[in-house]
């Protein structure tokens, strides 16, 4: 009788520990067991199962299954053997949400859901929701999605901690292809997707929709080697946005290594990338950003928002941005009380349709103006370099040019040295630091890249060998007290040569992956 206890009990533990693959295949019948050979049919079905650690759910490849795949707390699995949904076979399984969600996640921990086809209605033609909902939990992986066809977001995102987010594509949905929002999200992570052609959502009529990705209420995020682009053209709201890649009331968040390209909007934005209302500590660097209806880098500031303070702009590049809205490659909007400070450094802005560097304020908050601080940026522009005041700013170690004969032009001043003696602008104890000069840049490069891979072979921004910007910028350590940063948008390490490309002279050192 012992030899047997010990027996049943150590049996007990074993199979406690077992994990199961359960399978769905349109040949399938639910009342079978779920075993490769007995698939169930439906996802009806596999929402009556409770899945736990190790186990995984696995869709026939290439076969379409109807319904909302519902996954809550009890499909929870463990720190290293997550639960895990995903395709076998030939191909990518699709889960077709028709008018409502594909996917929910709600409260699970230690998830991973992968290789995976979810599709919607359309968000025209009968879908009125997201498509992939996250909600509460922590510990999640979501990879190789591709996600289309529904109203609002085609992934959401609240509340989530620890959330990692890869190889998405988001294609024609309303609202975004991702969005992050309501309840605060922890750790959250963004990379290697594309969010592209989500024109907008048409019950939306008093807000923005169409963005690429955009997140909110996020403590602790980054989005890297990512590309939004052909968003927001149908959007039925004409007042602000939408934009390509950005965030909004949320601290500590990065976004670095995007391109943002070819973005629209029926009103008054469609710009690449933007740092809205509510931001703090938070950082946009090694961004590239070209032919958006508005503007290539918004900071802004709307009526309402939290607390806007210590944000980093810097190692980005802006080429023709502005085309319809701003009309500048980055554009300052002080909209609302509490934006403190932004950083702006080493930036370069190339448009030969417009400016610069543009602000806009509020009269209500006109008063308010936060610290905004532009060092050792280089900015080409057919246009005045900089329009609506440039008092709204502190500008010390920037390099001007201007396409064509118009020549230098800021605040009606037609001579650089001029202004700078007049207003105390590009001054550093009685001395001009600052040029209007031809920057030397190398112009001999691809250029209008899209994918965030291609970063490298951006030459066009890169800085001949003679160029007046190599050494020409103020010390940020010495002068200010400022960190740099390691690295300028080629992976090579930072010094104080002017724009977003230190000299080619100088080692690589890390470079985008």
């Amino acid at each position: 009788m012992r030899t047997l206890l010990i027996t049943a009990i150590a049996s007990t533990f074993c199979c406690a520990g077992l994990a199961t693959d359960f399978y769905i295949a349109p040949s399938g019948n639910d009342a079978n067991p779920g075993a490769r050979q007995r698939p169930w049919r439906s996802i009806e079905r596999a929402n009556r199962q409770s899945f736990h650690a190790g186990d995984r759910l696995l869709f026939e490849g290439g076969k379409t299954f109807t319904g909302t795949l519902a996954l809550a707390e009890d499909d929870s699995g463990a720190t290293d053997r997550p639960v895990v949904i995903t395709s076998y076979g030939n191909g990518r399984a699709n889960v077709d949400g028709g008018s409502g969600k594909a996917v929910t996640v709600t409260g699970a921990r230690w998830l991973e859901l992968r290789n995976l086809k979810l599709t919607g209605a359309g968000r025209k033609t009968g879908n009125h929701d997201s498509g992939l909902v996250i909600s509460g939990g922590s510990d999640i992986k979501v990879d190789d999605v591709d996600v289309s066809g529904f109203q609002r977001s085609g992934i959401a995102i609240d509340g989530v901690d620890r959330l990692r987010l890869t190889h998405a594509y988001t294609h024609e949905n309303g609202f975004a292809g991702i969005s992050a929002g309501g309840r605060t999200s922890h750790d959250l992570y963004i990379g290697y997707s594309l969010a592209e052609n989500n024109p907008g959502d048409p019950t939306v009529r008093s807000n923005h929709s169409g963005n690429g990705i955009v997140i909110g209420q996020v403590r602790r995020g980054m989005i890297e080697y990512s590309e939004a682009r052909y968003n927001g053209w149908d959007m039925p709201w004409t007042g602000n946005g939408p934009v390509g890649i950005w965030a909004y009331e949320s601290d500590r968040v990065t976004i670095q290594y995007c391109v943002a390209h070819d973005n629209r909007s029926t009103a008054t934005d469609g710009g690449g990338f933007d740092f809205d209302g509510g931001m703090t500590n938070s950082v946009l660097q090694y961004n590239y950003s070209h032919g958006n209806f508005g503007t290539g880098y918004l900071i802004c500031q709307y009526d309402g928002a939290g607390l806007f303070a210590d944000n980093v702009v810097r190692y980005n590049i802006s080429q023709d941005d502005g085309l319809l809205a701003h009309n500048a490659g980055i554009y300052v909007w002080v909209g609302g009380s509490g934006m403190k400070s932004t950083l702006v450094h080493n930036n370069t802005i190339f448009n030969t349709k417009g400016s610069a560097v543009a602000f806009g304020v509020s009269p209500k908050y006109a008063s308010e103006l936060p610290k905004m601080t532009f060092y050792n940026n280089i900015f080409v522009s057919r246009m005045a370099q900089i329009v609506g005041g440039a008092e709204k700013g502190q500008f010390v170690g920037n390099i001007y040019f201007a396409m064509g004969e118009r020549g230098f032009e800021v605040d009606g001043y037609k001579d650089f040295a001029k202004w700078a003696r007049a207003t105390g602008q590009e001054m550093v104890d009685g001395v001009v630091v600052g040029k209007f000069v031809d920057p030397g840049l190398r112009k001999d490069g691809s250029a209008l890249i899209s994918s965030p891979a291609d970063l490298p072979k951006l030459h066009e921004y890169k800085l001949l060998p003679d160029s007046p910007a190599i050494g020409a910028g103020v010390d940020l350590r010495k002068q200010f007290n400022i960190d740099p940063g390691p690295y300028d948008l080629f992976g090579n390490p930072t010094g104080r040569d002017v724009g977003a490309a230190e000299s080619s002279a100088k080692m690589a050192g890390r470079r985008p992956r």
